[in-house]
């Protein structure tokens, strides 16, 4: 949700493929309908590093269509990699006792901050979690 040029990225990434090789895109599309926070007091891309360009699955799937590829499955995977985040930060905060290093807890604190935001706007359905497999025609 990071590259700005998607269909150039595409083009790109589908030009090297050969005939018959498959494309796996996981991505975080914010929900055509409700991916921007309807009460406007915040939105989970405002804690992202870097500049979000958001797109939908189905605008991945009609660029990948228009590269020639057929796509075989598109689902929304959100519940499990939901799952996942909340559960690797967890790991993760059970083995840190007490980081007393502002080094290291400033940017973790950060990062999960992130995920929170993240993880708030899968709950709230204006971000989902795709999988999307595709075949080079």
């Amino acid at each position: 949700f990071t590259t700005g040029n998607k269909e150039a990225f595409l083009k790109s990434v589908v030009g090297a493929l050969k005939s018959g090789s498959q494309l796996v895109l996981l991505e975080l599309f914010p929900d055509a309908e409700t991916g921007s926070d309807p009460s406007g007091d915040c939105d989970w891309t405002d804690f992202e590093s870097r500049e979000v360009f958001p797109w939908t699955i189905k605008d991945a799937e009609k660029l990948l269509t228009n590269q020639c590829m057929l796509i075989r499955s598109a689902s929304d995977e959100s519940e499990a990699y939901r799952k996942m985040a909340v559960n690797g930060w967890q790991s993760l905060l059970n083995q840190i006792d007490n980081v007393r290093d502002p080094e290291l807890a400033e940017p973790l604190i950060v990062e999960a901050q992130r995920w929170m935001y993240r993880v708030g706007a899968i709950d709230s359905g204006r971000l989902r979690y795709g999988h999307i497999v595709a075949v080079k025609q």
